[in-house]
């Protein structure tokens, strides 16, 4: 375990927020032969680090890449300090059993859609900024405010909305009767067995009868892209990733890191000089930004992501001409 330490103290990047840490600190351990196994459960998602030696450690939380995040603090693989500060992204159970009286099984976009829908349609609005190793989403509707800072923000929006009494109730009308995927896959007793290389997530869904593979830019992605090749969700979910994933600029110029990474640094830089942005979720997560709008499909981060890749970057970040740093040492 200290040399697993020491490699994980070299990648550590507080830029890449909690997310790009997850999944760079996987990588190390994917490589070291432990592995990740996640189920979908009634408060979000249930994650268990095993070892090379079948020592295992749990983490749970609204969905999936956090649960691992958990597991991964209650190793010990991360330098002193590090712990307390990976863990303020990390949700509460209070907050989980809330979020799941309206829609528990690791699915938080389901949420973040119609509160999106509540929320603006209403005539509010929905702002993200990053928050130390996390994201807060800010909600302003019917008079009031909710705020919240979690892994991401799309589990922030989530756990903002719920805590906003009007949306809350509101959510819990609309998605009474919403299939929900996540459920499903618990009902099946389907098993997520998680591990990362040269930046990219794989995913194998482990089936009564079978086993389903696929991969993605992240752990979320993989693991929804399984799903999809092994019947899971819709005919429309499937075309709307596959129409996503086929335009992202990232997958043609792979940087072996997870979009999460690169998203936490823009999310970073317009939080610096736009004090946040605002969010939007409909068909995809959009982030709007003075040049326009970056799309994501599973997190924000991915759209992020999406705005400075698809966008003209230097409207986007607006680098400032007063600091060498910002353009480099050949300016």
């Amino acid at each position: 375990m200290e040399g697993i330490r020491n490699q994980v103290e070299r990648v550590l990047d507080p830029r890449e927020g909690a997310c790009g840490i997850a999944h760079a600190t996987l990588e190390i351990l994917s490589w070291s032969g432990y592995r990740v196994e996640c189920i979908e459960e009634r408060l979000g998602v249930r994650a268990r680090l095993i070892g090379p030696d079948e020592s295992v450690t749990e983490g749970r939380d609204v969905t999936w890449a956090p649960a691992i995040l958990e597991s991964l603090i209650k190793s010990g693989v991360y330098p002193e300090g590090w712990e307390e500060r990976l863990s303020k992204v990390l949700t509460p159970e209070r907050d989980m059993r809330r979020l799941a009286r309206v829609f528990g099984y690791g699915r938080v976009l389901t949420v973040d859609k119609v509160a999106s829908r509540i929320v603006l349609g209403g005539g509010g609005t929905v702002l993200v900024r990053r928050h130390d190793l996390g994201s807060e989403v800010e909600i302003h509707y019917d008079g009031s405010k909710s705020e919240y800072v979690s892994y991401c923000p799309a589990c922030a929006l989530a756990l903002a909305a719920v805590r906003h009494p009007r949306v809350y109730r509101e959510l819990k009308r609309e998605l009474a009767d919403v299939p929900n995927t996540g459920k499903m896959k618990a009902d099946d007793g389907v098993v997520n067995r998680v591990r990362v290389r040269f930046g990219i997530a794989f995913a194998s869904l482990r089936l009564a009868n079978r086993s389903v593979t696929n991969r993605g830019c992240c752990v979320a992605y993989a693991i929804v892209r399984a799903e999809l090749k092994a019947g899971y969700g819709s005919e429309r979910s499937k075309r709307l990733l596959r129409a996503y994933c086929d335009e992202c600029p990232l997958k043609h110029c792979w940087m072996g890191k997870p979009i999460s990474a690169l998203g936490n640094v823009v999310l970073q830089r317009l939080t610096e000089i736009e004090g946040g942005v605002q969010l939007r979720v409909k068909e995809y997560p959009e982030i709007i930004t003075p040049s326009g709008s970056g799309r994501g499909t599973l997190c924000a981060l991915s759209a992020c992501a999406n705005a400075v890749l698809r966008l003209d970057a230097s409207k986007v970040l607006k680098p400032d001409p007063s600091q060498p740093e910002a353009w480099g040492d050949d300016r």
